[in-house]
């Protein structure tokens, strides 16, 4: 979906992981993700994070595993967020 504010993205073996973001005028925060892979053309939609979320830090890390960290949910109560996930790519 086309998103208001760019979601966070972080390189895995060549994937990219995309998640987050908003597509609403009054920024509430999304949960869809998924994974590009630029090679191919392809991806991968059925994942979702476990807090919606934008403005977050999105790091891929050695192992092929991506940090979501931190971010904020600006609708009716803005509310920052001190969770962390982690993405085991597809």
């Amino acid at each position: 979906a086309p998103a208001a504010r760019p979601p966070p993205a972080a390189a895995a073996a060549g994937r990219r992981l995309i998640g987050g973001g908003t597509d609403s005028f009054n920024f509430s925060a999304l949960d869809r993700c998924e994974v590009r892979d630029p090679s191919t053309g392809g991806r991968t939609g059925t994942l979702s994070l476990f807090t919606a979320r934008l403005l977050a830090t999105a790091t891929a890390l050695d192992d092929g595993t991506v940090v979501v960290a931190g971010g904020t949910d600006l609708a009716g109560f803005p509310k920052v967020f001190a969770k962390t996930e982690i993405f085991r790519m597809p």
